[in-house]
């Protein structure tokens, strides 16, 4: 998480390594948890970003309820080719 006190925003990501954990909600679980702690640590928004190759840490954000805000063009190379970077917000306290 990097933390903005003066914007009151919060940036988060999560790593899920070992395949065999993936797809069982661990991600989910862990994701919704940091997105609770912003709300109740009073931060105004949550913000996060990945890559549009990946499906999903994309669809773990808008199950969230983050909102897709903006993308930068080629930012990433991912399998030798480049890939748009998403970028996704949700305001809290609202």
């Amino acid at each position: 998480a990097y933390i903005s006190e003066h914007h009151q925003t919060v940036d988060i990501g999560i790593l899920l390594g070992n395949r065999d954990y993936w797809g069982m909600g661990i991600g989910f679980d862990a994701w919704s948890t940091l997105i609770k702690w912003t709300k109740n640590a009073n931060y105004r928004k949550v913000t996060a970003g990945a890559a549009e190759a990946n499906k999903p840490m994309i669809a773990l954000m808008e199950k969230s309820g983050m909102e897709f805000e903006g993308s930068k063009k080629d930012q990433e190379i991912i399998n030798y080719s480049p890939s748009n970077l998403l970028f996704y917000g949700k305001f809290l306290n609202v």
